[in-house]
């Protein structure tokens, strides 16, 4: 599973795909700009917002959960990289 953001300071678009990399979802987050929330915030926010949509489609939604809690990141730019890792 891949899922892919698009995001800016006002909403985000999710898209998962397959292993064919067929979209088999999608979904919308409120936006994250980086220079405004901690690496928590983001992973609070994305746990109540996006991993029950997700769950509808995926049923590792958890594996989903646990690799965005510890690998969201910011550079020193201030862009956000979010790595999910499926189980």
């Amino acid at each position: 599973m891949i899922l892919i953001a698009d995001g800016g300071s006002t909403k985000t678009a999710w898209t998962l795909l397959d292993d064919n990399k067929n979209t088999i979802g999608e979904f919308r987050t409120e936006g994250y700009n980086p220079y405004f929330w901690t690496s928590e915030q983001i992973a609070e926010s994305v746990k109540l917002q996006l991993i029950p949509e997700v769950d509808g489609v995926n049923n590792s939604h958890n594996d989903f959960c646990e690799g965005f809690v510890s690998l969201v990141q910011k550079n020193k730019n201030g862009v956000l990289f979010v790595v999910f890792l499926d189980g």
